[in-house]
């Protein structure tokens, strides 16, 4: 066994690999994934179609902004989402580290495009403490964002939490998948994370 792989702990099976910390990687890169994705779009679009959001009300204020110049509206437009994109996601993240703290490992943060995740590195994690954190951004932040959409009656904060809803919830794509494995995993199952050469790996550790 590699060097990057620790030992099975007393009574467990030798690892496997699974790909979790890579997983909305491969979302992006493989067929099914994008697939999955697409969906998962579809789905949220059609979700957000049912907020109240009154888009003339948000054209006028775009307009008005940028002069009503295209060049300055796809400007901001762009600029926003990506503001609202990136904050997303740095909750998103956040959330996994301060649910993972909360069970007591030593976490650290990774950002990079398009792929952001917090890593427990070389450290056993229990299956259960892990499906936590896998769900808790879908929980936390999407029900809360969908909800103050509807609740709050401002129209530019309507828009700004349905941005942090579809952003968020698209973004659990790979936690989903993680969840679904570790969910076919029996309940004493831990999990190892590493990096070896820069790629985050993942394995399995089952009882025997």
């Amino acid at each position: 066994m590699g060097s990057s792989v620790s030992d099975p702990p007393p009574e467990y099976q030798d690892p496997y690999e699974y790909e979790e910390a890579g997983s909305l990687k491969k979302t992006f890169l493989t067929s099914t994934g994008v697939v999955n994705l697409l969906l998962t779009i579809v789905l949220f679009v059609g979700v957000v179609r049912l907020i109240p959001i009154d888009v003339e009300f948000v054209a006028d204020v775009i307009g008005s902004i940028s002069g009503n110049s295209v060049l300055p509206v796809i400007v901001l437009v762009f600029g926003g989402f990506s503001v609202i994109a990136f904050g997303t996601v740095i909750l998103h993240e956040n959330v996994h580290k301060a649910v993972m703290e909360y069970f007591g490992y030593s976490v650290k943060i990774n950002y990079g495009v398009p792929i952001s995740y917090a890593l427990i590195e070389e450290q056993i994690i229990k299956r259960n403490h892990k499906l936590v954190s896998l769900i808790s951004p879908l929980v936390a932040i999407s029900s809360v964002s969908l909800s103050a959409s509807y609740v709050i009656p401002n129209q530019l904060l309507t828009v700004l939490f349905t941005g942090i809803f579809v952003v968020n919830t698209v973004s659990t794509s790979g936690d989903i998948q993680g969840l679904v494995t570790l969910l076919r995993r029996p309940s004493g199952t831990v999990i190892w994370h590493t990096h070896e050469n820069g790629m985050p790996r993942s394995f399995v550790y089952e009882p025997e």
